[in-house]
């Protein structure tokens, strides 16, 4: 074995002093916007549109300048960028406080997804606060933009009586309602009045005279939409008006299920009922399976929102698809928009509902109605 193996290391000479000049490993180069410019061909500003997503650059050109940013591997310096568009790139989510999880709840689920989703595409991140008492004792929806220095605000399903909302819209903060409405603010909804009235039309079509209604929250839009939507369907379908068929709720399966106690109590009880939500629907449906009234067959039952539960339940639920996931990524959007200085404001867009048919409402596959229609 050669000698210098076993000498110590103090008589070793250093191996960096045994190392060439010409064999010195290179530092990774850091690409700059201008760099990335001259790659590509294109002017400093139209790369810096490119990287902010502006919709008025070209396809093709996009794909040129993102073809050159992947092959160098730049990676733009988000504070830089912040500073130079003075945006702080963040944006605040508003939800009301509910009794169940956040995350759970199928309306603030998918339309959170739809935010997310659309934010990060654009470089964006979001913040999540709830209204909680100490969230307006501390007059954080304000704070939020003086403070933290948010650039946007997306407000989800807001109520009427609100008012930190109109505390936002009047200090002239970008914000918009998701799935919620007031005069003179940007906000993008789902057809709730319309799909309401398609819901009177199938029942009517099935033979129904006699339709019921459990309502969910007035102070909300949709519960206001859909309960106007309600009675506009009966005119529409030549029905007489709701007299004593119409019950409130709050959304809750419990509120549902005494909602429909009250109905079907009713000597004259409702051979259908539509409920606002698809929880106060299946809260209904096990008030009928209580009462010894079959669904479909004695009683027909169509809900609204079209949660996961609705295709496992039994019967399976007829219900009003409300796409939230497209509303949360229609009402960011219409924000980001704005922002970028781009389309009208305010603006409100109506994203339409669908009618889904199950079982509940007693109309079969192979087309036969349910007895409950011929009652």
């Amino acid at each position: 074995m050669p000698r210098d193996s076993f000498e110590p290391s103090s008589r070793r000479t250093p191996a960096v002093a045994r190392l060439s000049p010409r064999r010195r490993v290179p530092e990774a180069t850091s690409h700059t916007i201008r760099d990335i410019a001259r790659l590509s061909g294109f002017s400093r500003s139209t790369v810096s549109l490119v990287l902010n997503g502006d919709p008025r650059i070209k396809p093709s050109t996009r794909q040129k300048v993102w073809a050159v940013i992947q092959k160098v591997g730049y990676e733009p310096n988000c504070m830089a960028r912040s500073l130079a568009r003075r945006r702080s790139m963040i944006t605040a989510v508003v939800v009301p406080k509910i009794s169940s999880h956040l995350f759970s709840d199928y309306y603030f689920s998918e339309s959170m997804s739809g935010i997310s989703d659309t934010l990060s595409a654009k470089g964006y991140r979001m913040i999540i606060e709830m209204v909680t008492d100490n969230f307006l004792k501390d007059g954080m929806h304000l704070r939020l933009f003086r403070e933290c220095q948010i650039d946007g605000m997306l407000l989800v399903g807001t109520l009427d009586t609100d008012e930190y909302v109109g505390e936002v819209l009047s200090s002239g903060y970008t914000a918009v309602l998701v799935n919620s409405w007031r005069p003179g603010c940007s906000c993008v909804v789902a057809d709730n009045m319309g799909g309401a009235a398609s819901v009177m039309r199938h029942l009517s079509a099935l033979g129904h005279k006699r339709i019921g209604f459990i309502g969910g929250l007035n102070s909300t839009t949709v519960g206001l939409q859909r309960d106007e939507g309600y009675r506009r369907g009966l005119l529409e379908c030549g029905l007489p008006e709701a007299t004593g068929l119409v019950e409130y709720g709050d959304f809750s399966e419990q509120s549902g299920y005494e909602a429909a106690k009250k109905l079907l109590s009713k000597k004259n009880r409702p051979t259908a009922v539509f409920a606002c939500n698809d929880m106060m629907a299946v809260g209904c449906i096990n008030c009928a399976r209580d009462m010894g009234i079959a669904v479909p067959d004695d009683l027909a039952v169509v809900g609204a929102d079209d949660i996961a539960l609705a295709s496992y339940f039994q019967p399976r639920l007829t219900t009003l698809h409300q796409p939230m996931y497209e509303v949360g990524c229609l009402a960011t959007q219409v924000l980001l928009d704005k922002l970028a200085g781009v389309g009208e404001w305010p603006v409100k867009k109506v994203v339409l509902t669908q009618l889904v048919i199950r079982d509940s409402s007693g109309f079969s596959r192979e087309g036969r109605v349910s007895g409950a229609a011929r009652k």
